[in-house]
């Protein structure tokens, strides 16, 4: 909206022709579609002065550029940001709040199902191209709903990780026993991290998804290296004393164990 002074002489407004803000999406990836385009007064609404108030409204579809920063995943907030600029000179862009109304978000028009996503925020920043044309920014932070991957990524993994366990239950000197409990499940894992990957995001850097799987396996390959070791303990030393520092071995891999997830969570 904005206030027209020279409709106040004009004994009609006519919608051809009228001035407008010459709107320009900065971050489409291509020209949105724009329907329903309207040009008209505004009949509840006066300027400061008692003149005329113009609005211009038009559903606009399209796809837009927005860059994700993925290290926290699947626990991360992201902010989609639609940048729209004048391309009339002399032009400021800002939120309208009259009469204490803010931007709303439609529910029924969002169609993100991995996302929980809050209400728009509006914010004028520096123009572009040697200042001579305003820019805004429309704001909306989207959170990821992380219970799909709660439930299909983290909780296999720590069940799988935490089955490793087991192979404590038999004596020190079953290397043989041990390492076929805690390699097969090391080949689950494997397998399995490569299936999950498949609905992982493909990018450079590792996410807090990537380091909790990652740090599984090398819990996982830290245990199989002490049951080699214990093994090797057993057959040159005391039984008894081979099976104290295994069951030492066992506290610490459990204490471990216990003390990355409370730091993780």
């Amino acid at each position: 909206m904005w206030v027209e002074p020279e409709l106040s002489r004009a004994e009609h407004f006519q919608e051809e022709g009228a001035w407008t803000p010459q709107f320009q999406f900065m971050n489409a990836v291509e020209s949105p579609e724009l329907s329903e385009e309207k040009v008209q007064v505004v009949s509840w609404r006066r300027g400061p002065a008692g003149e005329p108030v113009i609005e211009w409204s038009a559903k606009c579809r399209g796809a837009f550029r927005s860059q994700f920063d993925l290290g926290n995943f699947p626990f991360d907030a992201q902010n989609l940001c639609l940048t729209i600029s004048s391309q009339r000179v002399n032009v400021t862009l800002f939120e309208d709040r009259y009469d204490g109304r803010r931007s709303k978000l439609r529910r029924e028009y969002t169609m993100l199902p991995e996302f929980s996503v809050d209400a728009p925020a509006l914010a004028p920043r520096e123009e572009l191209a040697l200042g001579k044309y305003a820019t805004l920014d429309i704001t909306l932070v989207a959170y990821r709903r992380f219970a799909y991957h709660m439930w299909n990524v983290f909780f296999p993994v720590f069940l799988l990780t935490a089955m490793q366990f087991s192979a404590f239950a038999m004596p020190a000197a079953a290397v043989a026993d041990r390492l076929g409990v805690t390699l097969t499940l090391v080949l689950s894992s494997v397998a399995y991290k490569y299936v999950v990957s498949q609905n992982l995001p493909n990018i450079s850097y590792l996410t807090l998804c990537d380091l909790y799987v990652l740090s599984s396996f090398v819990f996982m390959a830290a245990m199989v290296l002490q049951i080699a070791l214990s093994g090797i303990s057993a057959r040159h030393e005391d039984k008894d004393v081979a099976q104290a520092r295994d069951l030492v071995s066992e506290r610490v891999f459990q204490l471990v164990f216990v003390a990355f997830h409370v730091m993780y969570a």
